[in-house]
């Protein structure tokens, strides 16, 4: 496999995680199971982008 689909995979595990950590420890926001593992491996994804954006870049 390649090294960015590898990649891929680890965030989407990652971020699956992470939604349902996240909503253990604030139980108002639980999404439920399938809730959870669906906002957190979208977040793992999507997010990985948004360190290479500049919002405050004069030429954005």
């Amino acid at each position: 496999m390649s090294g960015l689909l590898i990649n891929l995979i680890i965030q989407i595990i990652s971020g699956a995680v992470g939604g349902h950590v996240v909503a253990g420890a604030a139980k108002n926001i639980d999404l439920g199971t399938m809730g959870n593992t669906i906002a957190g491996a979208s977040d793992g994804t999507l997010s990985r982008d948004l360190p290479m954006i500049n919002l405050f870049s004069p030429n954005a």
